[in-house]
């Protein structure tokens, strides 16, 4: 038996949720296949994105080589921004040990599965590339991170490919050799394009990642590594629609918007509502490095951005508030939803109560409210009919 806790502003709402048997590591879920998919990318400036491009994707998912479990038992899904394991918080690592930046974020091991944007290649290896902000962290600072329970991580962003083609490879090897999956990135086109498809408590979900933000060639290609580019909006929506015709439930992960900036841009509410026609049951981005509003569209949450979570003092504000999204899924359908307040500090999240985690989440609740979506005072976010 496993608890599960959605904790909230100081307020717990207990669920008790039983496995359906042993489950396989590393996700805590049963993993049924990793699927394939080929898209076209280019890779433009996010405001620049036009309407649906032509031309025709080639798609080629493969079928789950087990079958789910014929009992189907809600499940949670826990969600988090941006990690970063290097500069401030790697050298707090260095002195604290890998831990150091997971000590309160607890909720992540007692969902059933939890997800974060992983923001750095992982590697010993590589060349600095030439852009503002590079990062490398070292291979031992993702111990923590598989010891928190989080089991699958998106490379799909602008940072996978600091250190060169070299450094992401290691990274792709560090994540398999600490039980950690990934996409959004891979060591050519069909892996970094791949969903990852598994079996939680008898819904079989598929996680998917894509970024419209990153340079100028680093898509992946048929033998080179890379990025999942979402330029070819077209192919992207046909990978999510292929991806549906699998699984119960479908998480998208995107890399896009603005930093800094409170409210999504057009891009990505055009993006965001195209991926839920397409067949995605929760769409949640990263980039813009603060928090941003959630708009339901046709029953499905699009969380434009879940900003920092592990991650250095920018010395704006905002960007170091944060939380734990915390999803419930019965019968292939979202019917709870809450945000657990976190500031980071020194590099790590703490967890809030009282008047502060207020503070976050009335702040919170305003960028949602914007967006037609409701937050209680204890951040519970209300679910549509």
């Amino acid at each position: 038996m496993k608890k599960l806790a959605i904790l909230t502003g100081g307020t717990a709402l207990i669920l008790l949720l039983f496995l359906l048997g042993p489950w396989s590591e590393p996700l805590k879920g049963r993993v049924l296949s990793r699927g394939e998919t080929s898209l076209a990318a280019t890779e433009p400036a996010v405001e620049e994105l036009p309407g649906l491009p032509g031309g025709e994707p080639e798609t080629g998912l493969s079928t789950p080589d087990a079958e789910p479990s014929p009992t189907k038992r809600p499940f949670t899904l826990a969600v988090v921004g941006d990690v970063l394991l290097d500069r401030a918080v790697g050298n707090a690592i260095q002195r604290h040990g890998p831990d150091y930046p997971w000590e309160q974020t607890g909720l992540l091991a007692e969902a059933d599965i939890a997800l974060a944007n992983l923001e750095t290649s992982v590697s010993t290896r590589g060349k600095a590339q030439d852009k503002k902000w590079t990062f490398r962290s070292k291979p031992e600072t993702l111990d923590g991170v598989a010891r928190a329970g989080i089991d699958i991580v998106t490379l799909a962003n602008n940072h996978a490919l600091d250190f060169g083609e070299q450094a992401l490879l290691d990274t792709l090897e560090h994540l398999r050799s600490r039980g950690i999956a990934y996409i959004g990135a891979g060591a050519n086109m069909d892996e970094a394009r791949a969903p990852y498809i598994t079996d939680v408590n008898g819904h079989v979900v598929a996680f998917l990642g894509f970024t419209v933000v990153t340079p100028q060639g680093w898509e992946a290609g048929k033998q080179k590594p890379g990025v999942n580019s979402g330029w070819d909006n077209k192919a992207m929506f046909a990978a999510v629609e292929q991806a549906k015709k699998q699984a119960d439930f479908v998480v998208v992960y995107m890399h896009w918007g603005v930093e800094r900036e409170d409210q999504p841009s057009k891009a990505q509410r055009y993006l965001g509502r195209r991926l839920v026609e397409a067949g995605a049951d929760l769409v949640v981005g990263s980039h813009p490095h603060n928090l941003q509003g959630i708009e339901f569209y046709q029953g499905a949450p699009v969380v434009y951005s879940l900003g920092n979570f592990v991650f250095t003092d920018s010395g704006v504000p905002k960007t170091l508030e944060t939380g734990i999204l915390s999803v419930k899924v019965e019968d292939g359908r979202i019917t709870e939803m809450a945000l657990t307040p976190y500031i980071i500090s020194a590099g790590r999240p703490v967890r809030l109560e009282g008047d502060k985690a207020k503070a976050v989440l009335n702040r919170f609740a305003g960028l949602c409210g914007k967006l037609g979506t409701e937050v209680t005072g204890d951040g519970m976010i209300k679910v549509p009919e």
